[in-house]
């Protein structure tokens, strides 16, 4: 059971087909991660996770009605960033840009959708 000062730990990956999957029909520079809409409380512990030889940069866009710029502390997360607290309560769409070590970039951007609840 989480403790409920800190909640619980969520792991979100981040997965970007590199090339063409004829097994799953994804092209190369698809992200099939992280998913389309996250759902946490106050207090639980996010964290992002990427491939080895790939960084990432995640950035929060607030949706209209909510106050805060980020459910975190800060605005701007990379692949250095371990666990971090879920603070400010409201529903966010958040920007990731990855780059993989050959130099290749991808973004998503105005999508996911990261919701914080009571």
């Amino acid at each position: 059971m989480p403790d409920r000062k800190r909640g619980a730990r969520v792991t979100i990956p981040i997965q970007v087909e590199l090339e063409d999957n004829a097994e799953s029909g994804a092209s190369k520079g698809t992200f099939t991660s992280p998913w389309p809409k996250v759902v946490v409380k106050r207090h639980d512990q996010v964290r992002w996770r990427i491939p080895k030889g790939q960084s990432f940069t995640l950035r929060f866009i607030p949706c209209e009605g909510t106050e805060a710029r980020s459910p975190f502390r800060k605005a701007r997360i990379t692949e250095k960033d371990d666990f971090l607290e879920v603070l400010n309560p409201g529903y966010f769409h958040y920007k990731v840009s990855v780059t993989h070590s050959s130099g290749a970039k991808w973004h998503i951007k105005h999508c996911p959708e990261f919701g914080v609840g009571n």
